[in-house]
């Protein structure tokens, strides 16, 4: 999928070992790389693995965010959301 982690083994190894780091930029690399590898995965099990992880480090991402922007967990999408609307789609 990715010239870094072309298997999907490859990226489950990744995944495991960046959501045992207490870094969001890690849990960022595990988000963008399952939206980009998301459309060329073969075999459910991986698919299904591969967006646990996903999941698990949004929801991670979310709580550390929240935590720093003083908001709940279930408005930091939003917040993202919006400013991306305001700051970045006008540019």
């Amino acid at each position: 999928c990715t010239a870094n982690m072309p298997s999907s083994k490859d990226r489950l190894e990744f995944y495991r070992r960046a959501l045992l780091k207490k870094d969001p930029v890690q849990w960022i690399h595990v988000i963008k790389t399952n939206y980009i590898c998301k459309n060329s995965m073969h075999g459910e099990t991986m698919r299904i693995l591969e967006e646990e992880y996903t999941a698990r480090a949004k929801r991670m991402l979310h709580k550390e965010l929240a935590s720093a922007l003083e908001i709940g967990e279930s408005e930091v999408e939003k917040f993202i959301n919006n400013y991306i609307d305001k700051n970045i789609k006008n540019l």
